[in-house]
């Protein structure tokens, strides 16, 4: 089991989260608790680029928070996503879920 890193910032209207590392089941809840307190309260965007596993937990709670935003009327955009996490959505047919991008810079429309 790996670690994870989460980066906060804001640009603009939209609040970046920045994730470094592995999203598992050792660290799938910090995730959670970021999301939690974000998805329903501003545009996110999550850049993925540094992410090198995510597994079945990781993406239930990537697809909680896009639920939680489309819920409250805000975005939430996955930038960046890799080989590994781009496969690991299509195999649980998850991708359908998500709002991707292949930059932040995208996402927030630039």
């Amino acid at each position: 089991m790996g670690s994870l890193r989460i980066s906060e910032r804001k640009v603009e209207t939209y609040t970046i989260l920045e994730l470094r590392g592995e999203i598992d089941m050792k660290t799938y809840q910090d995730l959670r608790r970021i999301l939690k307190k974000t998805s329903s309260y501003v545009n996110l965007v999550v850049d993925m680029a540094g992410v090198t596993r995510v597994g079945s937990a990781g993406l239930g709670v990537l697809v909680e928070a896009a639920n939680d935003s489309r819920k409250s009327g805000h975005s939430l955009h996955l930038s960046g996503t890799t080989d590994i996490v781009r496969l690991a959505m299509e195999s649980t047919d998850f991708l359908g879920h998500f709002a991707l991008t292949k930059t932040v810079e995208e996402a927030m429309g630039k």
